[in-house]
């Protein structure tokens, strides 16, 4: 899972008096002079009357671009002016027309062109449905929008989940956001085989016991291990009938690092994901024939579902949860894996 692209969502930032700024009030501020220590003294003054020379001086793509990742230029213009000071004996003057013209250097750099491309690509598909029968128009302009490959088939991934829902682009790059930004995870390890298997209800994890752990590790989340199969009613029964409930799922998705391990998958895994049997020269090379040696000798268990609360350390907090279709049971489940999880960090 990996961070966002600095210019992925277009934050446009709420600037006071932009709306209602007339050109005499811009040019008054262009020929005001400040310091350098009195703009590092007072930032939050400075950063409001960048905003309005931005919002008086360039268009509205520029605009989009210079004040987007929450204010990015404001953020450069601080680092430029501290190692000015840093280098200087004496205090600089400068005026506001002087700080344009660095605002200008940076809107001729290469990477304000991509800026402006991707926030043109940003304004002509936010509005649209998210279609797969558009799809093919459409990855060309996340392909604008310097979307990685990963996150243009995590996009998809959404856009089928939603089936019959109408959604826009917005409201798919708001999941998108949520997901990335949440706690810690956006430094997790990018999970494999995410291309062909998916948990339920637009939930995210892991189908690789140990990126999981490593995520619940980077994380400091617990990981719910969750055995089950392609086959098997009592998953489907126990994912619609426990697994969709609201409360559920907040807690799922906040609390937990979920990993998903199908048991009579047939996907062939990565190399380095290869087990050898015991005292057997056969080697596992199928998810499932892994994940089911794995509930067998590590878990004693060879029933789906099955879910267990582990750490990072590999130890199993509590017992297991196994078919139970009392939502109540589940929460409890949840909630006292949790107390366990952190009350033995703590000790």
């Amino acid at each position: 899972m990996h961070k966002v692209p600095g210019l992925f969502i277009i934050v446009l930032m709420l600037i006071v008096a932009s709306c209602t700024s007339q050109p005499e009030d811009c040019k008054t501020l262009l020929s005001e002079k400040t310091n350098v220590s009195n703009i590092l003294n007072n930032r939050e003054e400075f950063a409001g009357k960048i905003k309005r020379v931005i919002t008086c001086e360039y268009n509205d793509t520029e605009i989009d671009v210079l004040l987007s990742g929450d204010g990015m230029i404001i953020d450069y213009l601080f680092t430029l002016f501290e190692e000015m000071e840093r280098q200087s004996e004496s205090d600089i003057a400068v005026s506001y027309s002087e700080i344009k013209q660095l605002i200008d250097e940076v809107m001729d750099s290469e990477e304000a062109g991509v800026g402006e491309s991707i926030a043109e690509a940003y304004s002509e598909i936010m509005d649209r449905y998210a279609e797969l029968a558009t799809w093919d128009e459409d990855i060309k302009l996340l392909k604008e929008m310097n979307f990685t490959e990963y996150d243009i088939d995590f996009i998809k991934l959404i856009i089928e989940r939603s089936g019959d829902s109408k959604i826009t682009y917005e409201q798919v790059f708001n999941i998108l956001n949520s997901y990335y930004n949440t706690n810690n995870i956006m430094e997790c390890p990018m999970p494999s085989y995410y291309d062909r298997l998916h948990l339920p209800h637009g939930l995210d994890g892991y189908f690789h016991l140990g990126e999981g752990l490593e995520c619940s590790k980077i994380s400091n989340r617990p990981a719910l291990v969750y055995f089950t199969g392609h086959t098997s009613l009592n998953s489907r029964e126990f994912e619609h009938s426990v697994m969709s409930d609201s409360e559920v799922l907040k807690l799922l998705s906040q609390k937990y690092v979920i990993i998903e391990l199908f048991v009579d998958d047939k996907s062939k895994v990565l190399p380095e994901h290869y087990i050898c049997y015991d005292n057997k020269s056969d080697t596992a090379r199928h998810l499932g024939e892994i994940n089911k040696m794995i509930q067998e000798k590590v878990f004693n268990s060879n029933v789906q579902p099955a879910l267990y609360i582990m750490g990072s350390n590999n130890t199993v907090y509590g017992e297991p949860y196994f078919y139970d279709l009392s939502i109540d049971n589940f929460k409890k489940f949840l909630t006292n894996g949790l107390d366990n999880y952190y009350s033995k960090i703590e000790e």
